[in-house]
């Protein structure tokens, strides 16, 4: 199986097609914390919030919820800019293989999972259509329950037809 297609498959499918399992997810992620001279004085561990297995077939799995900026910054003069955001990984998994890393920004202060865009300037905010469906599901399935249609065209986004990724 193509990337292309194991993604077109992830974001053409129904949220009832996936089975959640929140923590514990087992994908642990260290960090390793030092003082000024290099030496280690702390270790933290972090995890994905869910892991998600297809019920269409179980070799793909999606883990979501690993942070990967806290303090992810918006341009200022964009409608979220002024709002607490943060990005977070959506690790897509083969056979347990990790195959993509895909990451998403939680916008208006966690109120909603949308696709990271390559301009957060650009007007519209042009979105391949694969990636906003795959935005959409993550939000859908473990998101906050709010409108990711509505937050994704406040945010200016539009879907079009180009390839991903």
């Amino acid at each position: 199986m193509r990337l292309d297609q194991y993604l077109a498959l992830i974001g053409d499918s129904k949220v009832e097609d996936w089975r959640l399992i929140t923590r514990p997810t087992f994908r642990h992620h260290f960090h390793r914390g030092t003082d000024e001279k290099g030496e280690e004085v702390s270790v933290e561990v972090d995890e994905h919030r869910v892991a998600m297995s297809f019920s269409q077939n179980i070799r793909i799995t999606l883990a979501y919820g690993l942070v990967s900026d806290s303090h992810y910054r918006i341009d200022p003069k964009h409608k979220f800019g002024l709002l607490n955001a943060r990005s977070e990984f959506v690790d897509c998994f083969y056979d347990n293989i990790l195959v993509h890393r895909e990451t998403v920004v939680r916008v208006a202060r966690q109120r909603c999972v949308l696709p990271e865009p390559a301009d957060w300037t650009e007007s519209p905010i042009r979105v391949p259509r694969r990636k906003a469906r795959f935005a959409r599901l993550i939000h859908v399935l473990a998101g906050p329950l709010t409108d990711f249609d509505e937050y994704f065209k406040e945010a200016g986004m539009v879907e079009v037809e180009a390839p991903w990724p």
